[in-house]
């Protein structure tokens, strides 16, 4: 009896198990749990998400042994592309000028579409800021753990330098696909530029991206289109440096400087720069002097015409952009009556003196309201009550009665503005200023 009491005792614990068991089916069906992948009976294949970058720089229209880079670069995106499934999907950034975005996540057929229309663009670019971009586009998936980075071009080390400043995370797969050969010759112009003196000399850029040496390279210069000048340099791998090209005195209004390599490398493209650059009128100016039986440095316009052109009577007067005229006081009139017929001047520099010739004023008068400009001097000679008379209506301040300094304690400009168009030619350093000259006679002027 107790033995079969046991056994009733078991059937009955397996009777509850079972129904137990029973409800717990019972409720599961009612709740429809979610089964992963995985489970359930059978497997599901992951979506697969890639990123494709595509160096789009200059260097990707060279070409390597008879082969073009580019064409490469197309195939090796497609190649990609037809190794997803149905169900993957693509996004593409570009790496030209700069890097952008060119498509998200879509599915293939898309992306190939757009990969079609892509050409390579007459810049340099950054993979670095590529994989940036890359990356922010794997945030925005919801199972990142699914997305990988494919990275196509030529791998050259100005693009490249910065591929190790980006911290990508350790699960995200990265992959870079070399398209060309790692040591293609490569010499370019890579900038011309136009200095900003007047008349100055053009500036060429030569770099050597190759990584190897190149001795005895020839640039050729071209002027309006007629051959000017040759030049010969020699570059270190991946060294960069500059070349100076004096021209000769050009006529105002617009020329065109080209500049060339003679030698072919892989990148014919970046061979040649070409650069389109204004010769403006240069500034007519008439100084008025009135000093006469006198050393040219006591003459009152003596510094002051020396620097607007320091060539002044010699072969290479005005290349300094100013074409200056030294008349006596009594040729001022007929100088600016002259004007209508030949080009008059554009500035009269009239330093200070006792009186001015008859007709001066007048003369003077009408040609500042034609637009014509006026530099006034002060100085020993300059006799206040005239001057206010005589230049009420052009002088912007009134002349006041000379005042001299203590001789041992001169005058001298405490402070002025460096930024001002006045006084610009002093900001480089070791230019000087106007602050190291000392006075002791000043004309106290008022602003009208």
């Amino acid at each position: 009896d107790t033995r079969s009491s046991s056994r009733r005792k078991l059937r009955n614990l397996l009777l509850l198990l079972l129904r137990l068991l029973v409800f717990a089916l019972i409720v599961l069906a009612f709740a429809r749990p979610y089964l992963p992948e995985g489970l359930g009976g059978g497997t599901r294949p992951r979506r697969r998400d890639v990123v494709l970058v595509v160096d789009r720089s200059l260097s990707l229209r060279a070409i390597d042994s008879g082969s073009p880079r580019w064409p490469g670069v197309l195939a090796e995106a497609r190649r990609i592309l037809d190794g997803l499934g149905e169900g993957d999907r693509a996004a593409l950034v570009g790496v030209g000028e700069r890097a952008e975005v060119l498509s998200g996540f879509a599915p293939t057929p898309l992306i190939r579409e757009r990969l079609e229309r892509l050409e390579p663009i007459a810049a340099g670019g950054d993979l670095g800021e590529g994989l940036r971009e890359a990356q922010g586009l794997v945030a925005t998936l919801d199972a990142p753990g699914s997305a990988s980075i494919e990275v196509i071009g030529d791998l050259q080390r100005a693009g490249a330098e910065r591929i190790n400043a980006v911290a990508l995370p350790r699960w995200l797969p990265v992959r870079f696909t070399r398209i060309g050969s790692t040591v293609a010759p490569n010499v370019a112009v890579a900038d011309l530029r136009a200095s900003d003196e007047a008349q100055g000399p053009l500036s060429i850029t030569v770099v050597n991206h190759g990584d190897r040496p190149v001795r005895d390279h020839v640039v050729e210069c071209l002027l309006d289109g007629r051959p000017a000048t040759e030049q010969v340099f020699s570059r270190e791998a991946g060294a960069s440096g500059s070349l100076e090209w004096r021209l000769p005195r050009l006529a105002a209004g617009w020329h065109e400087a080209e500049v060339r390599l003679r030698a072919t490398d892989a990148l014919t493209d970046d061979n040649v720069r070409r650069l389109t650059f204004r010769v403006p009128e240069p500034i007519r100016v008439v100084a008025v002097e009135n000093r006469s039986g006198v050393r040219s440095f006591e003459e009152q316009t003596f510094f002051l015409a020396a620097a607007l052109d320091p060539f002044l009577g010699g072969t290479n007067s005005g290349q300094s952009g100013f074409v200056l005229e030294v008349v006596r006081p009594e040729a001022v009139t007929q100088v600016l009556a002259a004007a209508p017929v030949r080009p008059g001047p554009d500035v009269v520099l009239l330093p200070a003196m006792r009186s001015l010739p008859a007709g001066a004023v007048a003369a003077l008068t009408d040609w500042v309201e034609r637009g014509g400009g006026l530099f006034l001097f002060t100085g020993d000679a300059l006799e206040p009550s005239r001057f206010n008379a005589e230049f009420a209506g052009l002088s912007p301040a009134r002349a006041g009665a000379p005042e001299s300094s203590e001789a041992e304690v001169p005058w001298r400009i405490g402070s002025f503005d460096r930024s001002h168009p006045v006084f610009r030619p002093f900001a480089p350093a070791r230019s000087g200023g106007p602050e190291i000259g000392r006075a002791h006679v000043l004309t106290p002027v008022t602003p009208i």
